[in-house]
């Protein structure tokens, strides 16, 4: 799949339009020449059919759907289903329990250390030995807990309210299908400002934890 740029290919009969450039030509007989099958059939800019999505087994995906511009891009977002099977298992993973690390311990390590002795090499390799430091601490004194795993349908730091947004910008589209119509331009602005927001705070509380992080090492070497 991506972005091929040859827009002067007819995929709905498997030729090159008049005047087409070489390229498109050679492209087009090397797929076929391999058996390749082109999936896309509607246009993914406003003019051409640019963005491709290339299997060698035709029935590997039923229907391509156009879900219309993203944000501000000129290409079409699309979206399929790949034809797998899959065995079901039960999806169970080990994960670090914070709730019952035994803090003491790490702070008396923390303590114990002789840091202007340790961290006497340049930036990288005194980083490189704290990291290491703090990785031997995390496995010594925090237990890990089994748990079942989640599948994750969305970003973590997607909110549920830009994810009914985004779903309300398909429908406008699925519906007008026409990216300059008046409710698919409002549905588009409404997205693109909240994955801002959204962006901007991300950014914010990464600086916030970092602050933390920082906080709570140099109080936990000072006790």
């Amino acid at each position: 799949m991506g972005d091929f740029n040859y827009g002067h290919i007819d995929w709905s009969i498997g030729a090159c339009e008049s005047g087409a450039m070489e390229e498109c030509r050679l492209l087009l007989e090397c797929l076929q020449e391999g058996f390749i099958t082109q999936h896309v059939t509607s246009k993914t800019t406003e003019r051409s059919l640019l963005d491709l999505v290339l299997t060698n087994e035709p029935q590997l995906i039923n229907e391509v759907e156009n879900l219309g511009k993203f944000a501000t891009s000129d290409h079409s977002l699309l979206y399929w289903k790949i034809n797998v099977g899959r065995q079901e298992t039960s999806a169970k993973v080990s994960r670090f329990d914070y709730n019952k690390m035994d803090l003491n311990g790490i702070r008396k390590e923390l303590r114990s250390c002789n840091w202007d002795e340790e961290l006497k090499g340049n930036v990288n390799e005194s980083w490189a030995l704290f990291k290491r430091r703090l990785l031997d601490l995390q496995h010594k004194y925090v237990p890990k807990a089994t748990v079942q795993g989640e599948k994750r349908r969305k970003g973590i730091w997607l909110m549920h309210k830009a994810v009914k947004m985004i779903k309300r910008k398909h429908k406008v589209y699925r519906k007008y299908k026409d990216s300059k119509h008046p409710a698919c331009i409002r549905a588009d602005k409404k997205v693109y400002k909240e994955i801002r927001r959204l962006e901007e705070l991300s950014i914010i509380l990464r600086g916030n934890w970092q602050i933390t992080l920082r906080r709570t090492l140099s109080h936990s070497m000072l006790m």
